[in-house]
């Protein structure tokens, strides 16, 4: 992402999307990495649980287990089709699959209600520092 985005446009950029897309000489701690390509996917900060855990591991309709934590949000993913209820395993939450911005791997899920959203990346798929 950040290599289409000319001189002007990063100069104006919020200041913590700018953080998170351009390439430092610093160690970047705390932060969400595609375990594929090393894309910025988020910020271990914005770890949450819900339904009284930060990481689940759930099976889906095809006896596929997915070991997933849960993030408030995950910029670095691109979220892909629509809302769907069907098979969710959050009750009052739809899905929508989540690919990482840099390499297009399967990152794992964005659930969503009405009210509010998080992010359900799959621990394999992820790393920090």
């Amino acid at each position: 992402m950040a290599d289409v985005l000319d001189k002007t446009t990063r100069e104006t950029l919020d200041p913590k999307l700018k953080d998170l897309i351009e390439p430092s000489d610093r160690p970047r701690k705390g932060y969400l990495y595609c375990a594929t390509c090393e894309h910025v996917i988020g910020h271990v900060a914005d770890r949450i649980e819900v339904m009284g855990s930060h990481e689940h591991a759930m099976t889906n309709p095809y006896g596929v287990t997915h070991r997933f934590a849960c993030y408030a949000e995950a910029p670095g993913v691109d979220v892909h089709g629509g809302p769907n209820a069907a098979d969710t395993w959050f009750p009052g939450f739809s899905w929508r699959l989540a690919y990482c911005e840099g390499c297009g791997r399967h990152m794992g899920w964005v659930f969503e209600r009405a009210t509010d959203s998080f992010c359900g990346l799959i621990v394999s798929q992820i790393r920090t520092e």
